[in-house]
């Protein structure tokens, strides 16, 4: 399992930034469904601001996390940093989705009477998965799989005795 410390740089304010959008995330969905159309594009725009900037901050923590455990390899056991990194693209491609569609171009009704504001958050969800889903063909071995896989150094043996006796 990766910890990030408290005193890791940028640990501290990441996690309330975090706390700050996650805290006003339902207000601003509420908002959604109570304000009236003239407002929804602004209402929308925020919220989209808010879903990237809560993927931004997810990214950032993972980015973090990936720089103390390369600093620290024999702390985290059972880690594997090749998923977490497909998981930290996964947020910042979400993230940028977010933040693209609240600009004011996609705020434009579409065939089936949404507009492509909500379609873009849609995909999101295919974005995120299809990226984690990529990653699974890369083998990453943790790194506990990677020590169990060596030799160990206690048993040498000889290459003269096929057998390994000495």
């Amino acid at each position: 399992m990766a910890a990030l410390p408290f005193e890791n740089r940028g640990t501290y304010v990441l996690n309330i930034v975090l706390l700050f959008c996650v805290a006003i995330e339902p207000y601003l969905f509420y908002q959604l469904f109570q304000v009236p159309i003239g407002l929804l594009d602004f209402a929308s725009a925020v919220y989209a601001i808010d879903g990237g900037a809560m993927m931004f901050i997810l990214a950032g923590l993972a980015f973090l996390i990936l720089g103390e455990e390369r600093g620290h390899p024999d702390r985290a056991w059972g880690f594997n940093p090749g998923r977490f990194r497909q998981t930290m693209y996964a947020e910042t491609a979400s993230g940028v989705i977010f933040w693209v569609s609240a600009l004011p171009f996609l705020w434009i009704p579409d065939s089936i009477g949404s507009y492509i504001r909500f379609d873009t958050w849609y995909a999101v969800f295919v974005v995120f998965f299809v990226i984690l889903r990529l990653g699974r063909g890369v083998p990453n071995k943790s790194r506990l799989e990677e020590v169990e896989s060596q030799p160990s150094q206690t048993t040498r043996t000889n290459a003269s005795d096929p057998a390994g006796k000495m």
